[in-house]
């Protein structure tokens, strides 16, 4: 699941805020983490072919036309909501069919990548943020973070006797994971209030929020999504062993006004059970003093490395018996990857190779068959037991995880080498399979 889906209240809708202010156009628009964001227009003609001046809409070459069935996208819509919230729906998308009035037809619809929903005032597709707040599940374990409950129990027996709380409404700021001169990645509690304190049933609930702002600039949705959320949920992820759901985005901008930000960020983990709490990998207590170094070089990520982490992310969630071989192959074949990255392809300077290789083969004279041997066994490639190394190095903490007895793991690793090699010896034409040649990772 992504964010919570939402149903927003009644708005009057506009092609921009000038039309706005002069529309009689009423529609509901509501957001589902399966479908996205729907908007219905019960009657009107706000969902129409564009005028040639209209700068907010292009039709035609839009993806999905035919000559039937011509779809029609808007940059964005504006709501005006009865709540007297501002709603706009970017990258709407619709369809109209040719020849039939849109009134008469009596209902229109419409589709949209996402919503932006401000309290104060509409909120463009090209918005430019300095800070974002996500509420990641999982994140409250995996920061170790405590609940403000106290039990008062009775000495003798034990019996409780009464629970107490105390709630801080306000955010506050529980600890900073990473932060350099572009950029500050916190994380704070929040208080989620459901209900009226002063009625028979209300709810209150703590989370552990995570927390970006830039420190002198603004950014789009999309480069702030790219650039910092989106890596920064693949690195918390890694870290706690699964990937848990995104249920809240809300963004910050210059004027300190916040954004709620709806849209669908593909499967996770809603709530994780306790087998994946307690088999956490890497929770913050465990790395807090070398997480800064762990996020500046994962945001640092690029290439091979950046794709074997993505592959690994990808198959954190679920592990059903029928794939388990196939989600082996790929995450060895991204930890191999990332044991690449950076690593020397050379053993020796190429001309030192090529002098020692000389050296050989001329102390062999004309024996022809140890000089085709020698010429097979000789190369200037890293064995795959000096990558395994370096990334066991890398991994520091999190390789006891991955590998518990590294001296073992080396050992069977040059073996499984050894054995490759010999069997190659024993047939040129042999051909390898995918399972043999993958144990040379």
């Amino acid at each position: 699941m992504s964010v919570e889906n939402k149903m927003f209240a009644t708005a009057c809708w506009g092609l921009s805020e000038k039309t706005l202010h002069q529309s009689t156009i009423y529609g509901t628009a509501n957001y589902d983490a399966q479908d996205g964001t729907r908007l219905v227009i019960e009657g009107g003609d706000l969902l129409k072919s564009p005028d040639e001046d209209d700068s907010n809409c292009s039709s035609g070459a839009a993806t999905g036309v035919t000559l039937n069935n011509p779809s029609i996208n808007f940059d964005a819509i504006y709501g005006k909501c009865s709540d007297g919230k501002n709603i706009t729906l970017g990258n709407v998308q619709t369809v109209v069919l040719p020849g039939l009035d849109s009134i008469q037809c009596g209902r229109q619809t419409a589709h949209a990548d996402y919503a932006l929903v401000n309290a104060t005032k509409h909120v463009a597709p090209d918005a430019l943020f300095t800070a974002v707040d996500i509420r990641i599940a999982g994140l409250w374990e995996w920061s170790g973070a405590q609940g403000g409950i106290h039990f008062e129990r009775d000495k003798g027996t034990g019996k409780l006797i009464s629970i107490s709380a105390e709630w801080d409404l306000e955010e506050s700021h529980l600890f900073t994971l990473f932060e350099d001169e572009i950029v500050k990645i916190s994380l704070r509690i929040a208080c989620i209030r459901t209900g009226n304190p002063t009625s028979k049933y209300f709810t209150m609930e703590r989370d552990t929020i995570l927390h970006i702002e830039l420190k002198d600039s603004a950014i789009s949705i999309e480069t702030m999504l790219d650039t910092w959320v989106f890596r920064m949920w693949a690195f918390l992820s890694f870290c706690m062993g699964f990937r848990g759901s995104i249920s809240k985005v809300e963004f910050t901008d210059e004027d300190k006004t916040k954004t709620q930000y709806y849209a669908s960020f593909g499967d996770g983990i809603d709530n994780p059970d306790f087998r994946r709490i307690n088999r956490m990998p890497l929770p913050l207590h465990a790395i807090q003093g070398d997480i800064h170094a762990y996020i500046d070089r994962w945001l640092k990520f690029q290439g091979d490395i950046k794709r074997g982490t993505t592959v690994i992310i990808g198959l954190l969630n679920n592990n059903p018996a029928s794939v388990i071989d196939s989600e082996y192959v790929s995450l060895a074949g991204a930890f191999e990857a990332i044991s690449r990255d950076g690593r020397t392809t050379k053993d020796l300077d190429p001309a030192r190779f090529q002098e020692i290789r000389n050296t050989v083969l001329e102390a062999l004279g004309d024996d022809s068959s140890a000089k085709e041997w020698v010429q097979k066994k000789l190369n200037n490639i890293p064995p795959a037991n000096f990558y395994a190394q370096e990334l066991l190095k890398d991994l520091g903490t999190f390789a006891e995880y991955v590998v518990p007895d590294q001296a073992s793991f080396l050992k069977d690793m040059r073996k499984i080498e050894m054995h490759i090699f010999i069997k190659h010896q024993k047939s040129k034409t042999e051909k390898h399979s995918y399972c043999n040649l993958y144990t040379l990772i």
